[in-house]
């Protein structure tokens, strides 16, 4: 779906890590410089623990929506973040409503 953003965008399967844990995915993100994409709630713990400035973050919290609902989010969302700062910054993004931070504190 991130890939019809104009964003190269995989699914953590495509990348041989449908059966790794959480840390994993975060620690090949920073490794790859990825932007994370999920609807998991240990990401923004995850990322705030781990003191790095990078990967980028992009939770939804936008229960149970179409593809479509989904994809115009993201849109919105990538529409507000500067792109240079993407891999720096996380995102919160529900219906009706998105929130965006730049850098880590």
């Amino acid at each position: 779906m991130a890939a019809r953003t104009g964003h190269e965008a995989y699914h953590v399967r495509e990348q041989g890590l449908s059966r790794a844990t959480d840390e994993e995915i975060f620690a090949r993100a920073v490794q790859e410089d990825w932007v994370i994409v999920t609807a998991n709630l240990d990401f923004p713990w995850i990322v705030a623990l781990s003191r790095v400035d990078r990967p980028g973050l992009i939770l939804f919290r936008a229960g149970n929506v179409s593809d479509e609902r989904m994809l115009e989010l993201l849109k919105k969302t990538l529409s507000t973040v500067d792109h240079a700062e993407l891999g720096r910054s996380w995102s919160r993004a529900r219906c009706g409503s998105h929130r965006c931070h730049s850098g880590r504190t």
